[in-house]
């Protein structure tokens, strides 16, 4: 009797683990996204709402410079979504071969201006920029930095002011420089500027000054999990998170059309 119920423990021992062989727990999806800093915020916003919805979907979020981020890709890094702050470090990863532009969709737009610590305003912005030090991100590959260098040109003010410039590596570091008043004013996206409660919007660059400022995204993997995400990056809810941030939503909700 004893050896027969040893038996039986044994035998629903292994039916068990058969069982569990068979149907083994659901692992999480995981997507990583490569994203301009300028979208650290919203993004992680965006994220968090998503996860909610989608629990079992493990979203991963790596910032930098939109260039850092693309040469990064180019080198293999496993980005399965990327946003870039500008449509240049696409059109690299293109030429390259890297990605297919019919994947591109333009996600957001921003606007640029300058902002200085309330402590400074207001005075003119550009006698700041002639007479002090400032900051933009560096336009050898920095977006915003890129377009603060042809609104400066285009002020015809670029070559007075350029020994003071003091370049950031990606936006977010110009933004702590002004906002600890280690600098007299910094050139920013407008969605950056308001994050911060001690700093002034003292000018708003026009759009012809600059190239377009948009951002484009591209899905290097496609699976449901990545098709899932960059649904939900057009959804009501997405849209008014980017839009009470301070960006501009290009693509519109549901159907994914482009707004004209």
């Amino acid at each position: 009797m004893a050896f027969f119920y040893h038996k039986m423990k044994l035998v629903l021992r292994v039916s068990i683990c058969l069982f569990v062989l068979a149907f083994p727990a659901k692992s999480s999806d995981k997507i990583v996204i490569f994203a301009a800093s300028s979208l650290t915020d919203v993004l992680r916003d965006i994220a968090q709402k998503y996860s909610a919805t989608s629990p079992n979907v493990d979203v991963k979020i790596s910032y930098a410079s939109s260039g850092v981020l693309a040469r990064q890709i180019e080198q293999g890094a496993p980005a399965d979504i990327f946003i870039s702050a500008n449509q240049d470090w696409m059109t690299y990863l293109v030429d390259r071969q890297t990605i297919d532009d019919s994947n591109i969709t333009p996600l957001l737009s921003n606007e640029l201006v300058v902002v200085m610590h309330k402590d400074n305003a207001p005075k003119p912005w550009t006698d700041v920029i002639m007479s002090d030090r400032f900051t933009m991100g560096d336009p050898a590959h920095v977006p915003a930095g890129i377009y603060a260098k042809q609104a400066l040109e285009h002020s015809g003010i670029w070559n007075e002011v350029r020994k003071n410039a003091v370049f950031g590596e990606n936006v977010r570091v110009s933004l702590r420089l002004v906002s600890k008043g280690d600098v007299g004013a910094a050139i920013i996206y407008n969605s950056d500027a308001l994050l911060e409660e001690g700093l002034v919007i003292v000018h708003r660059f026009r759009a012809m000054q600059h190239g377009e400022i948009f951002y484009p995204m591209v899905a290097l993997r496609q699976d449901k999990a990545v098709t899932s995400f960059v649904k939900f990056l057009s959804s009501v809810e997405a849209i008014a998170i980017f839009s009470a941030a301070g960006f501009k939503p290009i693509i519109s909700h549901v159907d994914g059309k482009t707004n004209g």
